[in-house]
């Protein structure tokens, strides 16, 4: 019995990984009224009134904030990776139209996202996610790929599976693995492994 225990508590161990979520706060030091976020918003107007009078706010995760709608034009809010809930006393900025995390919910979760991008930002615009076995079809050469929960991915430059493939390799030790993709690195397929 005892060995059942050990092994169950090894296992929580092993499978740690974070939610991802940002905390808005009326007031000063996380007090007064709160808004939480989990998913990914691609229109923020319902919240912009209580965004333009906040106080505080409370991470955990990677986020990013766009002046339009549909995670695209600048970004203006982008946080660091932060594995554990931080805290800002300082009000989250106004001017923000769409709000995103990056990759999955659960930063453990094995996945491959790919982003449309633009000329500035890697990680903006459309945002397409592939969990297990393959994707094809995306529609747009992406500018941006992020792999989380230490996954590795096999690209290809055509959507039949075919040409010179690229094997992305995801870190064990980081939540997440980005690269910004150069004009000339194509990826119109991919499947989970490397190949």
């Amino acid at each position: 019995m005892l060995s059942r225990i050990i092994l169950f508590i090894s296992l929580i161990s092993v499978c740690y990984g974070i939610f991802q979520e940002l905390t808005v706060y009326s007031g000063d030091d996380r007090s007064g009224e709160s808004v939480s976020f989990r998913q990914k918003l691609s229109d923020m107007t319902r919240w912009q009134n209580f965004i333009q009078e906040s106080k505080s706010y409370c991470q955990i995760g990677w986020w990013e904030g766009y002046d339009s709608k549909n995670f695209e034009g600048d970004v203006s809010y982008r946080s660091q990776f932060h594995p554990q809930l931080t805290c800002f006393n300082v009000p989250f900025p106004s001017n923000v139209q769409s709000l995103r995390h990056q990759g999955p919910l659960d930063t453990q979760y094995e996945a491959l996202s790919i982003y449309e991008g633009s000329p500035t930002e890697a990680w903006s615009g459309v945002e397409l996610m592939a969990t297990y076995g393959s994707a094809t079809g995306i529609g747009f050469v992406p500018k941006g790929l992020l792999i989380s929960g230490g996954s590795n991915w096999t690209t290809y430059p055509n959507e039949d599976f075919t040409g010179p493939s690229t094997c992305w390799l995801g870190s064990n030790d980081e939540d997440f693995t980005k690269f910004a993709l150069s004009n000339t690195t194509i990826v119109l397929s991919m499947e989970r492994g490397c190949r």
